[in-house]
This record gives structure tokens, sequence and C-alpha cells, in this order.
């Protein structure tokens, strides 16, 4: 699941290729289908989007370094990608004062989340899951 929280103004067009590509995201990496659910809602002055999926997940010993240019997680074999599409939405978000995380459990879909220091009241509340 992706969860993106921003404080400031967005760019149109590099907003559409970070939703696209997390969108896209869990499309691909859901190849047995599945549910995936998107929600957006303000918090305070600022905005949040969730994406999360119901894929393949992705094993533990890749979180660190999801967003690493031209990393893909161990468990893709067979499915297309360059490994640059979480890095430019990380670049994507920060350009937009906010921060990515992802949690995720192989063969149990993915959440990524966002939780900047701009959140007034921390979003650990329960509506969002908690930054670790």
């Amino acid at each position: 699941m992706a969860t993106i929280l921003f404080g400031s103004t967005g760019t149109a067009l590099l907003l559409f290729q970070l939703f696209s590509n997390l969108v896209a995201n869990a499309v691909k990496y859901s190849p047995g289908g599945g549910t995936i659910r998107l929600a957006a809602c303000a918090k305070g002055a600022l905005l949040v989007v969730t994406v999360k999926d119901e894929g393949i997940g992705i094993p533990k010993s890749d979180l660190d370094r999801l967003f690493e240019r031209y990393y893909r997680g161990g468990n893709v074999a067979g499915i297309v990608g360059t490994g640059l599409g979480l890095f430019l939405a990380k670049i994507v978000v920060e350009l937009h004062d906010g921060a990515i995380e992802v949690e995720s459990v192989e063969g149990g879909g993915s959440c990524l989340h966002d939780f900047p220091a701009l959140c007034p009241q921390g979003c650990g509340s329960g509506e969002y899951p908690a930054r670790k």
C-alpha cells in the first residue's frame, strides 16, 4: 500500500507520473488478481493518498533497498520492470514536501506510507498505519 502525504501544492505532470506508477505497480505485482484500494483525504492542511494491493508482496530482505535506483525485489523474476519506478516516486514525493516508506509481507501485498514531520498530529492516530 502506498500512502502519500503532501504539504504543498503539486506539479500536475509529476503527480500524474507518481500515481500512475503506484497504481501500475499495484496491478503489475498482483498477477493473480485481488483488490487494489485507492483512497484520498485531507488531514489538516495535508493530502493523504493511499494505494494498497493484495499482490506478491516484498521480501523483508529487500525493504531497505526498495527506493534505490535500479533495485528490484528478489521475488519479481518474470515480471517486467526497470527498478526506477519507486526511486522516481520517492523523488516526486520529496519534491512535494512529503516522504514515502513501505510495509509489505511477501505473499501478502504491499503498503507504502508517507508520514513526514509536517503532519501536526504525527499521523499515528489509527486512521493510517503508524510509521515505524
